[in-house]
């Protein structure tokens, strides 16, 4: 493809390399490998790594071969939010609150009483799951059943109140 630059994979070099389109070539044979989704949405292949099967992502492959990470941040961010986009301008490394809380990924949380009389409003379930002090993943669940209930209130994402 025009415009593509290739640079080794960190940690499999002379074995791999990416490019800035998101591609990743095996360098002995020069074929493209085949990039699956998984479960959350990213692209990901499978590599081999001294007689290991590893499973990277890509936009994780692409982050490190092309953007420099002076602060050793730990996460690769898509600015767009398109998970599928891995060009290294669609790209960068930041902290892992940063990450959870960038762009539309923040979703207001309502906690009503169970008679229906509103409790609070939060910012985000991770403000809402800290204060009440209960697991995030737990409290996704019962938002996510849009009026869920858990440990005594009803939950609802902000964004998908009925009437709201």
């Amino acid at each position: 493809m025009e415009n593509e630059i290739w640079k080794d994979v960190v940690g499999l070099e002379g074995f791999y390399k990416v490019s800035n389109l998101g591609r990743v070539l095996n360098a002995n044979t020069k074929k493209i490998r085949k990039l699956v989704k998984d479960k959350d949405g990213y692209y990901q292949l499978v590599l081999m790594k001294n007689g290991k099967r590893v499973y990277p992502k890509v936009h994780r492959l692409v982050a490190e071969a092309f953007l420099k990470n002076p602060d050793l941040l730990p996460v690769v961010n898509h600015k767009n939010e398109n998970k599928t986009d891995n060009r290294p301008e669609n790209l960068e490394w930041c902290t892992t609150e940063y990450n959870n809380s960038y762009g539309s990924r923040v979703r207001g949380v309502l906690q009503f009483n169970l008679d229906g009389s509103l409790v609070k409003k939060y910012q985000s379930i991770s403000s809402a799951a800290k204060e009440n002090k209960m697991d995030i993943k737990t409290l996704y669940r019962w938002c996510q059943k849009v009026g869920g209930i858990g440990c005594g209130y009803k939950w609802y994402f902000e964004d998908e109140m009925i009437g709201g």
